[in-house]
């Protein structure tokens, strides 16, 4: 399955590598085909472990190597990526006790640039890719052939898509000579273009202590234990475009305020609620008023026909109240609980719900089914006479539903 080019640890110092991963994860998935998401990846490296030597005496050291042959157009990172977060290319070998691994030599990569990194170079190896390794063997190794796992990690990118990491599992087959056995060379040529003595010396994993250090929080199950941890450096929200959330990076790690743009920036109270009036308005031009001329006739008419200037304006009134109490308790529910009612919206059996609703409705305004609420009139105290506050009020709030959608951008924006 493809998967992102993502390998992120969140730390108060790497929170902008982190932003720039994302931004290459949702550049990356933006040009997977939806099949190929979960298909199966194809083979585009093969590798072959060649040896300098037919064997090695006791107490000498051999030199072998990992080729590995990466197919066009793809490319795999680097052993040292420029960036933290990108998997890096990496060679391990389990040595068995009389040898060891002096050094590894990778490769001088490539700095490139592709789609989802016009302006930051990343480091890749392409094609032919010899890695080599330098062994050790201690005097009391006895002769006969020694089998040494190794295992090649990488990530194969090409210029719009990565594929899933992968580890390649090798075997190096060690020849121990017997006394008085001379090695012979081997024919491969792979070993000229390899920088023996430039190399790294493997990294040493650290034995794990049969205590835990108490001095070091103890994993948590649950990732909400591990919160207190962690220090806000900043907070946002709303929509930001990519350089203002940037930005708002940079100003969190540096400890300096950020202050987000907005259409309403830098404008007095009198102009805010002209343009906010002036948005509104405009917003009964959209299509989404259409199913509401009705409502907004009926209001209209009961209120020509109240009787009094003060009744008709208290019609309108409640009639703007409902609208204002459904947008607020809306507003105050998203506020107060942003998480559950994210993880509401995000499920698929609530959007089932919803989608329900809008098909019983649709039937009901093709006149195949009917949906009559007069016979609650009487029980929710509403008189059929023209005029009522009470329908005016809940008329307001199914208007507030209906045009929810038109109205969004403006209320967001507010």
């Amino acid at each position: 399955m493809f998967i992102t080019r993502l390998n992120l640890t969140i730390s108060p110092n790497g929170l902008r590598r982190g932003i720039l991963a994302i931004a290459i994860v949702a550049i990356a998935f933006a040009g997977l085909p939806a099949q190929a998401q979960f298909g199966n990846q194809p083979d585009v490296l093969s590798a072959e472990v060649v040896l300098e030597q037919s064997g090695v005496a006791p107490g000498g050291r051999i030199h072998a190597a990992i080729v590995a042959n990466v197919v066009e157009p793809y490319h795999i990172n680097a052993h040292e990526p420029l960036e933290e977060f990108l998997i890096a290319t990496n060679v391990t070998l389990e040595t068995p006790e009389g040898v060891s691994v002096v050094e590894i030599v990778y490769p001088e990569a490539e700095n490139k640039n592709f789609s989802f990194s016009p302006d930051q170079p990343v480091a890749v190896y392409e094609g032919e890719v010899p890695i080599g390794i330098v062994l050790q063997v201690s005097g009391t190794v006895a002769s006969g052939t020694i089998e040494i796992p190794a295992q090649l990690r990488y990530q194969a990118c090409n210029d719009t898509q990565c594929l899933a990491p992968k580890t390649v599992d090798l075997t190096i087959p060690l020849t121990i000579l017997a006394e008085g056995e001379s090695p012979t060379a081997t024919e491969s040529d792979v070993f000229s273009r390899i920088a023996f003595g430039e190399g790294t010396a493997p990294v040493v994993d650290e034995p794990i202590p049969d205590e835990p250090d108490e001095s070091q929080p103890a994993a948590a199950g649950d990732w909400k234990e591990l919160l207190p941890q962690f220090t806000i450096a900043g907070e946002t929200g709303g929509y930001l475009k990519p350089e203002e959330f940037i930005a708002f990076v940079d100003a969190s790690e540096s400890g300096e305020g950020f202050s987000q743009s907005s259409f309403f920036a830098g404008k007095s109270l009198i102009a805010i609620v002209l343009l906010t009036v002036v948005g509104g308005l405009a917003l009964n031009l959209t299509p989404c008023v259409l199913p509401l001329i009705p409502i907004n006739l009926a209001i209209i008419g009961a209120g020509a026909q109240a009787g009094s200037r003060a009744k008709g304006f208290g019609l309108g009134g409640l009639y703007g109240l409902g609208i204002a109490a459904v947008y607020g308790i809306l507003g105050l529910v998203a506020v107060l609980g942003a998480g559950t009612f994210g993880t509401i919206n995000a499920s698929p059996w609530f959007n089932f719900g919803i989608a329900i609703v809008f098909i019983i409705l649709a039937l009901a305004m093709f006149d195949l089914i009917l949906i009559d609420f007069s016979k609650f009139q009487s029980k929710l105290g509403i008189k059929k006479e023209k005029g009522s506050f009470i329908f005016a009020f809940i008329m307001g709030s199914i208007n507030a539903l209906l045009a929810g959608a038109c109205v969004a951008p403006v209320v967001i924006a507010v």
